[in-house]
């Protein structure tokens, strides 16, 4: 058992607490893998967009059957959209993935924002709008603002 005082910052490490009065560091290991029942769970993070036929490559090795985006093979062939190998462990390991999910910026487009769901062997992957950066201030929501800008590398850009 832990207990919790009542103006205590540091956050719970106890990964059985399902307190919610108080935030929770479950020990991220130094590849940003947590573990938690047996379940692993990974963040991938980058300020880059994804090559949309490297990434339509990529998406072959996950375990999906319905929903993989339509990918010209000639053009990965012909390695212009750059053919995606991955070792027989990652191979592996992306057969055993369940659920991925996130926001995805792709190379054609630095407007659109898109959603990616994969559960199981459906994946999806549809527009959800315009990123907050490629609209005015003056149209994004007046209570989301802050919240907004804390995504940002830098709080005081100018659009």
């Amino acid at each position: 058992t832990h207990q919790h005082g009542e103006h205590d910052d540091a956050a719970c490490t106890d990964p059985k607490c399902t307190d919610p009065s108080h935030s929770h560091n479950h020990m991220y290991s130094d590849n940003g893998i947590v573990s938690y029942a047996g379940i692993g769970s990974f963040v991938y993070r980058a300020r880059r967009p994804f090559h949309p036929s490297r990434l339509t490559a990529f998406l072959r090795h996950l375990p999906i059957v319905r929903g993989v985006p339509g990918c010209n093979d000639e053009e990965i062939l012909s390695n212009k959209g750059g053919e995606v190998a991955v070792s027989t462990a990652a191979e592996t390991a992306l057969k055993c993935v369940i659920r991925s999910k996130g926001f995805a910026w792709l190379a054609d487009s630095n407007l659109a924002a898109m959603y990616w769901s994969h559960a199981g062997s459906s994946f999806e992957m549809q527009c959800l709008g315009r990123w907050w950066t490629t609209l005015p201030k003056e149209n994004w929501p007046e209570e989301a603002k802050a919240d907004i800008l804390s995504d940002f590398d830098d709080a005081n850009q100018r659009e």
